[in-house]
């Protein structure tokens, strides 16, 4: 080992000894102090901080891809089941309940039962089993026969567009798997589309006559012998005064307060019975303005 006193850059002659640095492999003096304190020798600050960040450092492989990244040691302490992953998206693609990897999934996934639309996907045609909508099978949704949630058999599973989920889960309509169409009718329902409008009319006309039958609804009749009209449902309504009763004023102060209508306006529709206070306002707003004004007096018609 050779030796040297020189400087130690502190105004202070010491032993110096020459050693090599274990990272870049270059001959430097240094105290023979430090020598004998440290076991290990750099060169500089640079050299000794590349090793610690390289040894601090472990290869790990991604679970999911399998490629291969490094990772610092405390970085391990974070995982709790012991696996790693190279990204947030490895990640996500093992917890989820197709494919993934079960000891990283939440407890709440359980057997995986509950993803009932991907089974009916994997299961089914991707069209509407009532209509045959196949067009964009994206919108398709995952039907339960019995209307049980919780029963995600493959059987209790029917795949309808949405316009038919609607029409089967608000109740206008009921559906069922199993009650297809013989091959006999087949043909002729295959047959009655090839028709034209003309040919569809006159084959309604002839079955009329042969089975004596009509294709027209039957009228529904009231008492009096009277059919009765359709009435539509109501859902815009107009709130007219029709009186003041003993006092104009307390009616002139709810109508402001109701209209935000100015104290002209008001008087006009005060002073020319009967007037419209609001028009085409929903029903319980109608009531509300009726109840207020038939407390201080007034009168009012809902049409």
């Amino acid at each position: 080992m050779k030796t040297i006193v020189k400087d130690d850059g502190y105004g202070q002659r010491r032993l110096h000894v020459l050693i090599i640095c274990e990272f870049c492999s270059v001959d430097f003096w240094t105290p023979k102090r430090y020598f004998l304190r440290s076991k290990r020798h750099f060169c500089s600050s640079e050299c000794h901080n590349k090793v610690q960040k390289n040894e601090g450092n472990v290869t790990l492989t991604c679970a999911t891809c399998g490629d291969t990244f490094r990772r610092r040691k405390g970085w391990l302490k974070s995982s709790k089941s012991g696996i790693y992953f190279c990204s947030v998206t490895c990640k996500n693609r093992a917890a989820r309940v197709d494919g993934g990897i079960p000891e990283i999934q939440p407890e709440f996934y359980g057997t995986g039962e509950t993803a009932y639309r991907k089974k009916a996907f994997a299961n089914y045609p991707h069209k509407c089993e009532r209509c045959g909508y196949d067009e964009e099978p994206k919108i398709l949704e995952a039907h339960h026969l019995d209307s049980d949630r919780e029963n995600n058999a493959v059987e209790n599973l029917m795949l309808l567009c949405c316009n038919c989920h609607r029409l089967v889960t608000r109740g206008f309509i009921q559906i069922q798997r199993g009650h297809s169409m013989s091959k006999k009718l087949d043909s002729i329902v295959k047959d009655i589309g090839e028709l034209s409008v003309t040919e569809l009319v006159e084959l309604i006309s002839i079955l009329e006559d042969t089975f004596n039958v009509s294709s027209k609804p039957p009228e529904v009749v009231i008492q009096g012998g009277v059919p009765a009209e359709e009435v539509e449902e109501q859902f815009e309504f107009d709130v007219i005064l029709t009186s003041v009763g003993t006092s104009k004023i307390p009616v002139l102060k709810v109508i402001r307060e109701i209209t935000k209508m100015g104290l002209r306006e008001v008087k006009g529709v005060v002073d020319n019975l009967p007037g419209v206070i609001k028009e085409q306002v929903d029903k319980q707003e109608a009531e509300s303005i009726k109840g207020r004004i038939e407390a201080v007096g007034g009168e009012v018609e809902i049409k």
